[in-house]
């Protein structure tokens, strides 16, 4: 399993970033992480699903286009697996396609995310999808 916890600590919302592309996990990770979430970052769906199995998280943000298993194999299993995630699971994609599929969201209680997306958008979301006080201004 190859994994970066970007901050421990128990008192933090935890989100699963699950994508391939390194880059975007560290700039990622590292911002939600300055935004008060404990990131563990993963490239794969396979190894994402042994980190839910073994660790709690608030949310999850998955890439869609990953080799071996895509970002929407990977959420029916999440959900499946783990149903109070339902809600709590953001997928990214460049292609639009992947994010009309409406019914596919609906059911799974997800949410679209267009890439390239706003990392400050991201946090934001996160703290209102898991009732969190909004972050304080920068000043």
């Amino acid at each position: 399993m190859t994994a970066q916890p970007a901050r421990e600590s128990a008192s933090l919302p935890t989100v699963l970033l699950v994508d391939d592309d390194e880059m975007v996990c560290r700039s990622v990770a590292r911002f939600l992480g300055r935004a008060g979430f404990d990131v563990t970052v993963t490239h794969s769906g396979h190894d994402a699903l042994e980190w839910v199995r073994s660790r709690h998280f608030d949310a999850v943000v998955t890439d869609h286009n990953m080799p071996v298993m895509n970002g929407i194999e990977l959420i029916e299993e999440l959900v499946r697996r783990n149903p109070e995630l339902r809600g709590h699971i953001f997928l990214t994609s460049g292609d639009l396609d992947i994010l009309r599929h409406d019914a596919f969201l609906k059911s799974t209680g997800s949410r679209g995310l267009e890439k390239p997306f706003q990392v400050a958008e991201l946090a934001s979301t996160l703290r209102s999808t898991l009732g969190l006080a909004p972050a304080p201004p920068n000043n």
